[in-house]
């Protein structure tokens, strides 16, 4: 048993509350339980899962020390205990996959399937040295065939490119357009903020049933970018969003990349115009669109947010496009990662020229 002063207490009690390292907290818990005079130490070790002997001098520390010496000196002197290779290998698989939820998850697979066993803070140690981070996972539709996606970032796409009927002259222009849309409402999204422990952030939302669509492309060749905005989205909002990109250089021939929605135009449409070419991504594939991830950081910028109706978000959004469509940099930014950038650095000459 531990004897604790109302000063003590008080401490105790606003150590607990604000506490957010795991080993520091299992300590000022193990307090706790020894001050309550209700369990031994055996009872208290039994509980948070430890030896009682370490009960035994963790309670040592804070009658030596008070509160600095229970949470001082939490590492110990001797090396990292190491995996295996082969558990590296294993283990940094199952990482890759995004297997566990938590750590203590990655805890109990090695212990059941490799028989490593670690203390809980030892865990995060492993995790970290193999590179893992807790990430939010990006949904992946069940009919995804991921065999498809990887064979058209790894040449199939080339060759649907040299496959299209557009004439082999170095006098033949032609643009490389990816495209995509995004709607947005009146209904706001809430993204987490930073903020302070301890304390609990409200975002301000409201029910309005009001919304558009954002229709955005991007030349991934010539580093350009094209928006627009509709009240809806089908084939006919789309070919007029289409005809503005060609609009940027009708006499060149017009290569449009973008996911296979129903309200968008299949290849070899006869309703479009000859120099009009549809290149359409993997079903369920939209990792391989560059201009998601445009949408997502373009969220960043409406949620959280009330707005009043569709022109002041429009007008938000507008502003924050412009941005894109004025800086280059910004657009080889955004597809510095996606498989067409290899395309953008050297095919153009090579399509012409096959």
């Amino acid at each position: 048993m531990v004897q604790l002063s109302d000063n003590q207490r008080k401490e105790l009690k606003r150590k607990l509350k604000k506490e957010r390292s795991a080993d520091k907290k299992e300590r000022l818990i193990a307090l706790q339980m020894a001050a309550s005079g209700q369990f031994t130490q055996a009872q208290i070790g039994t509980s948070i899962g430890r030896a009682k002997n370490t009960v035994h001098n963790w309670l040592k520390k804070f009658r030596a020390g008070d509160f600095d010496g229970l949470l001082t000196s939490l590492r110990g002197k001797g090396p990292l205990r190491r995996m295996s290779s082969d558990d590296d290998k294993a283990m940094s698989e199952k990482l890759a996959e995004g297997s566990f939820r938590t750590a203590e998850q990655a805890r109990n697979w090695l212990k059941k399937e490799r028989g490593v066993s670690f203390a809980k803070p030892s865990i995060y140690k492993q995790l970290h040295r193999l590179g893992g981070k807790l990430k939010m996972p990006r949904k992946s539709h069940t009919k995804k065939d991921k065999k498809a996606a990887a064979a058209f970032k790894n040449g199939e796409f080339y060759q649907k490119l040299i496959d299209l009927p557009i004439p082999r002259t170095p006098e033949t222009r032609i643009r490389f357009w990816v495209f995509d849309e995004k709607r947005d409402g009146l209904i706001p999204t809430v993204r987490a903020v930073w903020a302070l422990p301890g304390i609990r952030v409200h975002s301000p939302y409201r029910t309005d049933y009001q919304w558009e669509y954002t229709h955005g492309a991007v030349d991934f060749v010539g580093y350009e970018a094209e928006f627009f905005h509709a009240p809806t989205i089908n084939l006919d909002v789309q070919r007029l969003f289409l005809d503005q990109l060609v609009a940027s250089e009708p006499d060149a021939h017009h290569i449009f990349v973008g996911d296979q929605a129903g309200f968008h135009y299949k290849k070899n449409d006869p309703r479009l115009p000859e120099n009009y070419h549809i290149i359409p991504l993997p079903a369920y594939s939209p990792e391989l669109n560059p201009i998601e991830k445009l949408w997502d950081i373009l969220g960043d910028e409406t949620c959280n947010k009330v707005f009043d109706s569709l022109d002041e978000l429009r007008e938000l959004k507008d502003a924050w496009l412009r941005k894109f469509y004025t800086d280059k940099v910004r657009i080889a930014t955004l597809l510095k990662n996606s498989f067409l950038r290899l395309f953008a650095n050297n095919s153009y000459q090579t399509f012409i020229l096959k």
